[in-house]
């Protein structure tokens, strides 16, 4: 065998050697890429669902926080027309001092009630407290505000006992959940209703939405108006004629940015593990054809058997 098919037979040698590790280099990054890939499509989808999931979760809570704070005033608001006292003192004949011991201060204080008034058959307000204060508005601005659809339903619905009907109305500027019910005698011995209601508010303020969030562990629950929620989860607010006056939004907290802060560290040695790998890769391949090169211009150029430059190293 001569200098020349030595040569070659030893080039082939290192090319299908070369060509060997490059096929092995292949499959490794693309398996790696395609365990990365699969784990950020499954982190992603795992962060798409918390979210959905989180949203609808709080959206829930919020609604329940709300009904529940509703059935509580209703109830509230049948027991106290339900009452043949409250009846005499409040419908028959004024009595300003039970009044307030019964509806006024007393809601208030107990109950948390900021707005309570009776109204009479003939859409007069007889008597009105705010804050527990004895107030005076007037009945117009009471259905400007749209309380009548109320109003008009507790009336058609009194019968045996009373039915309350819970909405929310924009009085004097400020948002309420409101609860309105119509006085029936208790034993029904004194004819029908005569049309008198009552109604009970709760102003939708910071202490409310403050003990709604603690209660079912919402944080930032908070009131803006209707017009203004640019938040990604709000319920909005419409009085009885369908008309939005504010809206309860509250800020995204969801799983899925503590899922991901948690996996951002195996996510960033995974990346970091494979750019070492394929720069050790890609080094070795150099190297070895370097290798390849060095070895194979020695081969080509020196005598096999002495090691002297031969003929075509002499002509170059």
């Amino acid at each position: 065998m001569n200098d020349l098919e030595q040569t070659e037979r030893t080039a082939s040698s290192l090319v299908v050697e070369s060509v060997r590790v490059r096929h092995a280099l292949v499959p490794i990054l693309l398996a790696l890429t395609l365990s990365l890939v699969t784990i950020g499509a499954l982190v992603l989808f795992a962060a798409v669902t918390l979210d959905r999931q989180d949203r609808a979760t709080t959206l829930q809570m919020v609604e329940a926080g709300l009904t529940l704070e509703a059935g509580r005033l209703a109830q509230l608001a049948r027991d106290q027309t339900w009452w043949d006292e409250a009846i005499h003192n409040l419908v028959q004949t004024l009595d300003p001092e039970w009044a307030d011991d019964n509806i006024g201060s007393y809601l208030h204080d107990d109950y948390d009630i900021t707005l309570s008034l009776v109204l009479d058959r003939d859409e007069r307000i007889v008597i009105a407290f705010v804050d527990g204060q004895e107030a005076h508005p007037r009945a117009r601005e009471l259905f400007d505000s749209g309380a009548r659809p109320l109003v008009n339903a507790a009336r058609q619905a009194a019968g045996s006992a009373p039915k309350a009907f819970t909405g929310y109305l924009m009085f004097r500027d400020r948002p309420y959940l409101v609860a309105v019910s119509a006085f029936v005698d208790e034993e029904a011995t004194h004819g029908p209703p005569d049309g008198a209601v009552l109604l009970l508010g709760q102003r939708l303020d910071t202490g409310l939405l403050a003990n709604l969030g603690a209660l079912f562990h919402i944080e930032g629950l908070g009131l803006v108006g209707a017009d203004t929620a640019t938040a990604e989860s709000w319920i909005l607010l419409e009085d009885p004629r369908g008309i939005a006056i504010a809206a309860l939004v509250w800020p995204q907290s969801t799983k899925a940015r503590s899922l991901l802060m948690l996996l951002l560290l195996p996510l960033g040695a995974v990346v970091v593990a494979v750019v070492l790998l394929t720069w050790r890769f890609l080094a070795l391949e150099l190297s070895e054809r370097r290798r390849i090169q060095v070895l194979l211009t020695r081969l080509a150029t020196t005598d096999a058997l002495t090691g002297i430059s031969n003929r075509r190293a002499f002509l170059e």
